[in-house]
């Protein structure tokens, strides 16, 4: 399943070459192994003999090791994607091995379309489910009929909340509806939902009472290769000191957000434009932020490169500018339209996979246009959560959670677009 996403890494590495905002030392990475890549032993290759042609050939598999080497320190995640021997390596009883009893990955993967699927109204979909068990990893593989309209359905639309129960059926499998039943305590679950980036899994229904946040502390991910690179990162619990920006004005429920947030951290650095916070991530090394927050205005867009913020004093950032930055390990940009994205089922960018390449672990971002005042007073507990030593991925659930129980009747669409990116090592 993971060699799957290899020519989606192609068009990751196209984007990052094009785009000019992107920094000089990332950019020279992406070109590098874009042109070891595309080298081949028989250009140029009229009449050579044999011999030459495997001196040709070892001079490529030299030069691929180099770019990958140069690509995996200056991309991170993206550059150990881009090395094919590592994809063989990677497996989700290794990015498990040594968890906790309560933890499972679920990996969901669309299969190519044949011409019977426009006829049938259907895409298969292949299921596999990682769990720990007693100390043992078991993995489970099935094949679903999916709907096509549950593939096309908008992040955050009315359409997409009604077909929650549908969703469940095709993406949860029976293994994992049963795991998250039998555990004594929450589990851990860990989803790469190739394909269906959009849909908001925490509401999903795993009975007739409960929802997937009842029962599971849920983060999603672009790639199991990215999951094993953060997990060998040394995390840091601090969150001091702390870079914050917020636009009080444009969205007045920010204030009482801003205020939890004050009273929780005391070193903050407050921003209001684009320039302060490039020169807060470019400064080098020394008392560098250990987390970015941020309630503002958010915009996306078709590949996400192009997802956008809008300060204070309304300068715009987008996710492409992130690629000059050196970020903090916890991202917290709980605003519209701060999630990975999907063009035509291909995973090309977005806020949490362009911070997760300058050094973020955990982004916590907004899968669509969240509702401002729901997402204010969630943020608000969220701090409180994070105060305590909860880790992000748990205090984010329990902070919803907490909304959902002080609510006479809330509605999914309120609480669940707050989504934890990355976080794997929870």
């Amino acid at each position: 399943m993971e060699a799957a996403r290899r020519d989606r890494v192609g068009l990751i590495l196209a984007e990052l070459v094009a785009d000019p905002a992107v920094d000089k030392a990332v950019r020279a990475a992406a070109m590098d192994v874009q042109h070891s890549s595309g080298r081949t032993p028989i250009e140029n290759a009229d009449d050579e003999p044999p011999e030459m042609m495997r001196e040709r050939s070892a001079a490529i598999i030299t030069d691929r090791e180099r770019a990958t080497s140069h690509a995996e320190q200056v991309l991170g995640p993206l550059g150990a994607l881009c090395d094919v021997r590592s994809i063989r390596d990677i497996t989700a009883a290794r990015v498990l091995l040594g968890r906790s009893t309560h933890t499972a990955l679920l990996q969901l993967l669309p299969l190519p379309a044949p011409t019977t699927a426009s006829i049938n109204n259907s895409r298969d979909v292949l299921r596999r489910v990682t769990i720990v068990h007693d100390g043992h990893v078991r993995e489970y593989l099935d094949l679903v009929s999916v709907p096509l309209k549950l593939t096309t359905l908008g992040a955050g639309s009315s359409a997409t909340f009604a077909w929650r129960r549908q969703f469940a059926d095709v993406l949860l499998p029976p293994v994992l509806i049963e795991t998250l039943h039998a555990a004594e305590d929450v589990v851990r679950l860990l989803i790469v939902p190739t394909g269906f980036y959009h849909v908001p899994f925490d509401a999903l229904p795993v009975s007739d009472s409960t929802m997937l946040i009842d029962r599971a502390a849920t983060s999603v991910h672009g790639s199991m290769t990215g999951m094993l690179a953060q997990m060998h990162v040394e995390t840091s619990s601090s969150i001091e000191p702390t870079v914050a920006v917020y636009d009080s004005v444009l969205l007045k429920h920010t204030e009482t957000e801003l205020a939890a947030l004050n009273r929780k951290v005391a070193r903050i650095t407050h921003v209001t434009g684009a320039d302060q916070l490039r020169v807060a991530f470019t400064a080098g090394p020394g008392d560098s932020p250990s987390m970015l927050a941020m309630g503002v205005h958010g915009s996306g867009d078709d590949h996400g490169w192009g997802q956008a913020k809008r300060m204070p004093d309304g300068t715009v950032i987008t996710a492409a500018d992130v690629f000059s930055w050196v970020v903090p390990q916890l991202c917290v940009l709980a605003s519209c339209y701060s999630s990975i994205t999907t063009s035509n089922g291909v995973e090309l960018g977005g806020f949490p996979h362009a911070l997760m390449l300058r050094g973020a672990t955990t982004v916590i971002g907004g899968l669509y246009k969240i509702d401002d005042q729901s997402t204010a007073e969630i943020m608000t507990l969220f701090w409180d959560r994070l105060h305590a030593a909860e880790v992000a991925v748990y205090a984010l659930r329990s902070a919803k959670l907490d909304w959902i129980t002080a609510q006479p009747s809330p509605r999914p669409r309120a609480w669940a677009g707050l989504i934890a990116y990355g976080a794997a090592m929870a």
